[in-house]
């Protein structure tokens, strides 16, 4: 399957090491040049984000909508507009996103959402990670990801981790 994603699950994955996730739930990640960009910003905090780019599955498309991107950037920040106008021009069904204004414009244009949580249980359903509760503690700890009690404790619930 194709998906469009915007920056915040590359970049936590990244960060805690377990990019390696998309590669076994997806045939390809299409970012928009935005997200690109946003990315190579966790070099100024010291990170090589060169593998980010080097991963079989990841590409990179330019929108060609720019005038729709203009319009959502009245209300999203520039990676999430690109990812959602991408989306929509390329007909990919699926974006991967976690901000909540995103994923309810997204919705809204009638593309699916799924988040950083999401495509951990997904991967936990196909068997690709054992358990989900430490790679949720990792995102906390180490990428500083932010979850209230209440989202953490249904996820693991729904894990079967309770």
């Amino acid at each position: 399957m194709k998906v469009v994603s915007d920056t915040s699950v590359i970049g936590n994955l990244f960060l805690i090491d377990k990019l390696q996730l998309l590669n076994t739930l997806f045939e390809t990640v299409i970012i928009p040049d935005k997200v690109a960009e946003e990315l190579k910003r966790l070099e100024a905090f010291g990170h090589d984000v060169h593998s980010i780019f080097q991963t079989d599955i990841l590409s990179v498309k330019s929108v060609k909508n720019k005038e729709d991107v203009e319009s959502l950037l009245e209300e999203l920040d520039p990676g999430e507009s690109e990812a959602i106008v991408l989306a929509l021009e390329l007909n990919i069904p699926l974006l991967l996103i976690d901000e909540k204004k995103g994923r309810a414009k997204a919705e809204a244009l009638g593309i699916e959402v799924t988040g950083l949580l999401g495509i951990l249980l997904r991967a936990k359903a196909k068997g690709v990670i054992p358990s989900l509760k430490p790679i949720v503690d990792s995102l906390i700890k180490d990428a500083k990801f932010f979850i209230s009690e209440k989202l953490y404790k249904a996820v693991l619930l729904k894990a079967g981790e309770d």
